[in-house]
């Protein structure tokens, strides 16, 4: 899982290390994951896409991380393949557990950040919910059947960023100016698409959450 957090130029690096460390031991393969390669196979036969080893690995990669973390940064340039990795990985799922597994998207620069989260009425002085926080509403309910994972499709600003710190944390809940606390449930997972995270010039700021993890495509 470590190797999907790695540009290509620091792979040889990082496993010259390992074998430092653990002499004659070489690098674990990881588990063969035999039901969920297979569902891929028909599902990119399926779509007609080519199912490239290494666009393969980065589809497991992803997927072993969703079983660690519930917010995950998908790091690649366009046509890099990243929405195609969410969609197949999804579909793949679904086939292998039974349980329907969906995605919503959204890009949160395409509206304010108050249309995002939510904001005062001037005129009544009324709260009126913003598109993303009536999404974690909807979504984030235990008694729901299926698995969604909301994807925000496009560049980390944080001016909006900095409202989810205390949902990419351990609290794992979205506080809104107006006192509401919504709570993350387990059904949920929370998916950045972006092509450069750095560009952002107060991002660094989100970089210190624990759960945040770098998931590098297209090397």
């Amino acid at each position: 899982m470590n190797l999907s957090k790695l540009v290509a130029q620091d792979v040889p690096l990082f496993l010259s290390l390992i074998s430092d460390l653990f002499p004659g031991l070489g690098v674990p393969e990881g588990m063969a994951h035999t039901d969920l390669k297979a569902a891929l196979d028909a599902i990119t036969e399926r779509e007609n896409l080519l199912l490239h080893p290494s666009w393969s690995i980065k589809v497991i990669q992803l997927y072993e991380t969703s079983l660690v973390r519930h917010g995950i940064m998908v790091v690649g340039p366009p046509g890099a393949g990243k929405s195609r990795i969410i969609s197949c990985l999804q579909d793949s799922l679904t086939t292998t557990t039974g349980i329907q597994h969906k995605r919503i998207r959204m890009n949160p620069k395409a509206i304010r950040a108050e249309e995002m989260f939510g904001e005062t009425d001037k005129a009544t002085q009324e709260w009126v919910d913003g598109i993303f926080a009536t999404m974690w509403a909807k979504f984030n309910d235990r008694n729901r059947k299926d698995i969604q994972w909301i994807v925000c499709d496009g560049p980390v600003d944080a001016l909006w960023i900095e409202n989810l710190n205390t949902v990419l944390d351990d609290n794992k809940i979205l506080t809104l100016a107006n006192g509401d606390r919504i709570p993350m449930t387990d059904n949920v997972k929370l998916i950045f698409e972006v092509e450069d995270p750095w560009r952002s010039k107060k991002c660094i700021s989100c970089y210190r959450i624990a759960c945040w993890y770098y998931f590098c495509i297209g090397e």
